[in-house]
């Protein structure tokens, strides 16, 4: 994946980043016996051969754990960033990370082997992001937490049917201005054009995109790329 970020740069005469997320570290050190931090000394290694030991490469390293992260910041300079997970979207906009059994959406996992309360919620709370800011560079929020949405069952496409897409769409939680706030990037995801789920108020992913661009994201995963540039380019020009 390095080699074919270098060589794409290249075709193309502009830098092209890559975005690694580190699974299950906790996991894989105690029931694969990897032992504490191998993966990620490995993975550090590896970067820093290829870019350099600094924070302007073009790299970021993600995961839905702290610990890793919190390591990763004692080991390097390149960017990191705190992914959030949720269960669900409830009808009046709030979100779900409760369920009736444990489940991977509530909170990180190495928080559920320390018996750590805090959930993936309350990472997104005033606290929580001054905790990330004090490893990570950014913070990378599944989309509903970004944008108020609710379901007042309002058939607002005209089709004959209640879906995601007919969500009113009330402005930002708060989220992004908060974490700006306190030097924090914002990447959220994922904008699927062919998900019929979450489309949450949005005709299209284009739309849902510039909506999220316009309120001040700075950085968006999608499976649409193309898609992505034109909302770029429509809300900011390039």
């Amino acid at each position: 994946m390095i080699a074919l970020a270098k060589s794409e740069s290249a075709k193309v005469n502009r830098t092209i980043g890559i975005y690694p997320e580190i699974k299950h570290s906790t996991f894989h050190a105690i029931e694969v016996k990897f032992g504490p931090n191998v993966f990620e000394d490995k993975l550090v290694k590896t970067l820093h051969d290829a870019y350099g030991n600094v924070a302007t490469a073009p790299v970021f390293i993600q995961s839905f754990e702290v610990s890793n992260l919190q390591y990763l910041n004692t080991k390097t300079n390149l960017k990191l960033v705190q992914l959030i997970d949720a269960y669900d979207v409830l009808d009046d906009g709030s979100i779900q990370v409760d369920t009736a059994t444990y489940n991977p959406w509530r909170k990180p996992y190495d928080f559920v082997v320390k018996n750590d309360p805090r959930t993936f919620k309350d990472l997104v709370t005033a606290s929580g992001l001054d905790f990330i800011k004090t490893y990570a560079d950014g913070v990378g929020p599944w989309k509903p937490y970004l944008v108020k949405t609710v379901n007042d069952k309002v058939d607002r496409t005209g089709d004959g049917k209640i879906s995601d897409v007919d969500r009113r769409v009330d402005g930002s939680t708060g989220v992004i201005e908060m974490a700006h706030q306190k030097g924090l990037l914002v990447h959220t995801w994922t904008f699927r054009g062919d998900s019929g789920g979450y489309d949450l108020g949005f005709k299209d992913v284009k739309t849902e995109m510039e909506y999220y661009i316009k309120l001040g994201v700075d950085g968006v995963f999608s499976d649409f790329p193309a898609a992505g540039v034109a909302a770029l380019k429509a809300v900011r020009g390039y």
